[in-house]
């Protein structure tokens, strides 16, 4: 009996050991946005990120070499082959890669960590992912409430001064929501029903209330909707699964042609005045025509890495007497267009349906649903924002790619519990 207590005791102290590991890793892999805007932090997080990722890519490499069946994962590959396609377009631009270093280095580090953990017990990875974003998420309102006016301010625009909060600018929260919302949603049916889940919810949307984003406003009351609609089973379930990720893409695909390459033209400007609403989408437009013309000179490899340097400059009519350079096309779908060229956005584009190949093994059609609708809104936050150049887009992308072990451990609790000592 006693050394049945022991053996557990171990097991629990590397249960947490793991959890801990990779809370640390997720600390400085996605560090909150205001520490960047610190410079004296950079060569820490710098160093920091190379000392997590040198630790998981040798673990990776050593469980690698000992493993019979040698298979690489699908997900890396493409990945990696995306980085390479985009250091190349690099290259042949002439442009220094060395401002796309730090985040492609995070992203590889990102899919490692799921990588390690998917054949282990795989809750490890989504306790420490709760703990991280909820506590990132209750910080984030605590400063929002007592700092309404931000913790620093940017000034790097001319048009005025930007507020910075933990999780940076409020149109910079919406991808780190939308990732902490399918995280507890994943938690509440792989892990435990926290009842503490709701209370998130409600910080969550306080937060998203009390802050200047209309973007973040609009797709956050739209995930509630949905999460109403799902949670109070006002739809027959048979509706839930003709809602593949195919018909979400289509939507998002003609989307693109209608709220970007023709409404830029001013198809529909007659529109929006009818609306009341500002036709320019905030001078997004104006910024769109620009990058439209110039994926036209360069349409195959793009331009390489801008961020750093900017590429797309744009000469306003209107808050701006003169022109701007932008690092950011303020959609995400275009900014895969300038940096890699079609053939960049194709990969992208590839990893979203591999992510969706792999998750329809799971079972709960809710879950799947809920999830599959969280990609489809951080999709639509693509089109107006570039929230996928960043490491939360690759943690939605993880989530999804491997939702079908999550539910596989649900189903496979028999199994679990006879190789790990514990039941979920």
């Amino acid at each position: 009996m006693k050394g049945i207590l022991n053996n557990k005791c171990h097991k629990n102290e590397i249960f947490n050991f793991k959890i801990l590991f990779i809370f640390i890793s997720m600390v400085v892999i996605l560090p909150p946005k205001l520490v960047q805007y610190i410079n004296w932090t950079s060569n820490i997080r710098d160093i920091l990120l190379l000392a997590v990722f040198s630790v998981l890519i040798f673990i990776y490499l050593a469980l690698f070499a000992f493993r019979k069946n040698k298979k690489f994962s699908i997900l890396l590959f493409f990945i990696i082959l995306s980085e390479i396609v985009l250091i190349i377009s690099t290259i042949i631009n002439g442009v220094s890669f060395r401002y796309r270093y730090k985040l492609a280095i995070g992203i590889f580090a990102i899919v490692l960590t799921f990588e390690l953990f998917k054949n282990l017990n795989f809750k490890n990875i989504i306790k420490a992912l709760y703990y991280y974003f909820t506590i990132t998420v209750f910080i984030n309102l605590i400063t929002c409430v007592f700092f309404p006016n931000g913790i620093v301010s940017d000034t790097t625009f001319a048009v005025e001064s930007e507020q910075i909060y933990l999780l940076g600018k409020p149109n910079e929260f919406l991808p780190v929501f939308l990732v902490t919302a399918m995280i507890i949603l994943i938690y509440s049916k792989v892990i435990n029903k926290n009842k503490y889940s709701i209370f998130i919810l409600i910080s969550i949307t306080i937060n998203v209330l009390i802050v200047d984003s209309a973007t973040g406003k609009y797709l956050w009351l739209l995930f509630i909707v949905i999460l109403l609609v799902v949670k109070l089973r006002i739809l027959n379930k048979n509706i839930y699964r003709l809602i593949s990720f195919k018909l979400l893409f289509s939507v998002i695909f003609f989307a693109f042609i209608f709220i970007v390459i023709l409404n830029s033209k001013g198809l529909f400007e007659s529109l929006f005045v009818t609306m009341g609403r500002d036709v320019t989408l905030t001078g997004r437009t104006t910024i769109w025509n620009s990058a439209l013309e110039l994926f036209e000179k360069s349409p195959i490899y793009g331009y390489g890495v801008y961020q750093g340097h900017g590429l797309v400059k744009v000469s306003w009519q209107s808050w701006i007497k003169g022109s701007e350079t932008f690092i950011t096309c303020h959609n995400t779908y275009l900014d895969f267009m300038l940096q890699g060229g079609i053939v960049y956005l194709v990969l992208n584009m590839y990893i979203l349906f591999l992510s969706d190949k792999y998750s329809k093994k799971c079972s709960d059609y809710k879950l799947l649903t809920l999830i599959r609708m969280l990609m489809f809104i951080y999709m639509i936050g693509m089109l107006v924002e570039g929230i996928g150049n960043s490491g939360y887009y690759y943690v939605a992308i993880c989530l999804f790619y491997y939702l079908a072990n999550m539910c596989n451990s649900v189903s496979n609790n028999k199994v679990l519990y006879e190789k790990y000592g514990e039941r979920i």
